[in-house]
């Protein structure tokens, strides 16, 4: 399930925000967790974090 997830929003975001595979599985890592704060310092994580709806926390 999170890998279907992951290709949804690489088809998604990945134009858009310019992340990588292994930002966009941990993105889809913590969606499926339903993490409250997302914290990453890497700016494309933190881009596609918020476009799905994840809580950022910066450091």
């Amino acid at each position: 399930m999170i890998y279907l997830d992951a290709v949804a929003l690489a088809a998604h975001h990945t134009a858009a925000v310019g992340c990588r595979s292994l930002d966009i599985l941990h993105c889809a890592v913590a969606k499926a967790l339903a993490v409250t704060d997302f914290v990453s310092t890497d700016g494309r994580q933190t881009r596609l974090a918020q476009a799905i709806g994840l809580s950022f926390t910066p450091l």
